[in-house]
């Protein structure tokens, strides 16, 4: 008819919606993104746990009481800059045997001066140290000495010290010194037949300055790794339920229109 309009009205298919009308994947990837984050976040943790700490196995006497013949050492890897005196460390003594690593503490670093008198006292730079690690019993094992510790070098005791292969035993090389080229790191952790103990940091160098009062702790790795693990574990639950509600809220939607 002339002059008149017609009303048409546009209606989708049957089964398609309008765009408003569609499931979007929002949900979806909300879901991916934090099982992206929790398998970035596990493996960050495992990376550092596994690059940063070592075990190792006690195989002599020489630190006795502190640690026994077949005790599992969990050790942090750690740079020559920071080793502290009452250090217990793993490091390696070529200059005492071919492909030796020992087990010992360290009680001098470069420049100190270390003095053992007749009653097996020791001092460092003229400074008395009281051990209370030590064996009960056990003396200085040896003559007294005196000796200063070269520059990326550092003294070794063990806590036996009638029973201990150290730095006495090597003045005449390097003033009995080992060189922190080889260390393999410090001791954190010790496992043994009575159970897991942290090595607790010890205070008998406090007197001379630097020494070490605060332990590390290995648990914040493990914990990124968990926190990670449960992250990616929620996101693959959360994404099939997404993905339910998302179909059903469509199937809705495209019933109503």
């Amino acid at each position: 008819m002339p002059g008149a309009t017609e009303d048409r009205t546009w209606a989708p298919p049957p089964g398609v919606l309008p765009g408003p009308g569609r499931p979007t994947p929002r949900g979806l990837w909300v879901c991916l993104a934090v099982v992206l984050v929790g398998v970035l976040a596990a493996a960050a943790g495992m990376a550092l746990y596994v690059h940063g700490y070592r075990t190792f196995t006690v195989s002599s006497a020489a630190m006795r009481p502190t640690l026994q013949p077949g005790d599992k050492v969990t050790v942090r890897r750690i740079g020559a800059g920071e080793l502290h005196r009452g250090d217990v460390v793993v490091i390696a003594v070529p200059d005492w045997m071919e492909r030796a690593v020992v087990v010992e503490r360290v009680v001098g670093l470069g420049g100190d001066r270390i003095t053992v008198g007749r009653d097996g006292a020791l001092t460092v730079d003229g400074k008395a140290v009281q051990e209370p690690y030590l064996k009960p019993g056990g003396g200085s094992g040896e003559r007294p000495f005196s000796a200063v510790v070269p520059s990326g070098r550092v003294f070794l005791m063990g806590d036996n010290r009638n029973d201990a292969f150290d730095s006495r035993y090597h003045l005449d090389e390097q003033q009995g010194s080992v060189s922190t080229a080889g260390l393999r790191g410090r001791v954190e952790r010790v496992r043994s037949g009575s159970g897991d103990r942290y090595l607790t940091p010890t205070l008998a160098f406090a007197k001379v300055g630097d020494g070490r009062v605060a332990q590390e702790d290995p648990v914040q790795y493990l914990l990124l790794v968990v926190v990670g693990g449960g992250l990616a574990l929620a996101g693959l639950i959360a994404t099939p339920v997404t993905l339910r509600v998302s179909r059903r809220r469509a199937r809705l939607r495209t019933t109503e229109g």
